[in-house]
């Protein structure tokens, strides 16, 4: 049997941590903050397979999550897309706001399709695989993207939930931004104690042990929020 006939429907969102390279130089203890938010990211699915989003879990729901290096890997195979990006959105929105919390910010898309996983290996190979992989890190801003693949299932299925998803012209590595669906991290955010004040308090942080690259990421990032809530940018 050859890998096609191996492949199933699902979403897959690939996760990176902006600027991993040479971190060791600006922070103590990467590593370890890394090693407790991929343990976070394991406890959230342990908790969707035990019901945390009932709405969700009822359709039988089993998402996949690793850790490999300095990104997070989540997949969940389902033929129903609405169900499988809702899915993916909802733990998206929790790992965002956590990695900047730990100082670790991350940056990801999420794709839909058909893909293969040889888990024992960690080899991934399809169209979603291809789409995510593509994404993940073409953009300037924390915050995770829909890839076209998923924006086409979300634009057929009429997705309404916008608590989770906001479209916004995104910056792009290269010149120039395009428009896409965003998780709406900020609302979580504003769910948690925090404000915009201690939020730009991170960024400011993080963004002065940034790589010269990397420091337009975090102004572009407040950027994104004041949008999600239509304060002046």
């Amino acid at each position: 049997m050859n890998d096609r006939d191996l492949m199933k429907k699902g979403a897959i969102t690939f996760l990176d941590v902006i600027g991993w390279k040479k971190i060791w130089e600006r922070m103590d203890n990467p590593t370890e903050r890394l090693i407790r938010l991929n343990g976070f990211a394991t406890a959230i699915g342990d908790k969707v397979r035990n019901g945390r989003f009932q709405r969700l879990s009822e359709h039988g729901l089993s998402p996949n999550i690793q850790g490999l290096s300095d990104m997070i890997v989540i997949w969940t195979f389902s033929e129903n897309p609405l169900y499988a990006l809702e899915l993916h959105a909802e733990i998206a929105t929790m790992l965002i706001v956590d990695s900047m919390i730990a100082q670790i910010p991350l940056r990801g898309a999420t794709a839909y399709g058909e893909f293969y996983v040889a888990q024992d290996y960690n080899i991934m190979v399809g169209a979603a695989v291809d789409d995510a992989a593509e994404w993940y890190d073409s953009f300037r801003m924390i915050g995770v993207v829909q890839t076209p693949s998923a924006d086409e299932q979300l634009s057929n299925l009429l997705f309404k939930r916008p608590h989770l998803l906001v479209d916004y012209s995104i910056p792009k590595k290269t010149n120039g931004s395009v428009m896409a669906n965003c998780i709406n991290w900020p609302h979580r955010w504003q769910l948690s104690p925090k404000r915009r004040e201690d939020l730009e308090l991170l960024l400011c942080a993080m963004e002065q042990l940034a790589k010269e690259d990397d420091k337009r990421i975090y102004r572009n990032t407040i950027e994104f929020y004041d949008y999600v809530f239509g304060q002046p940018q």
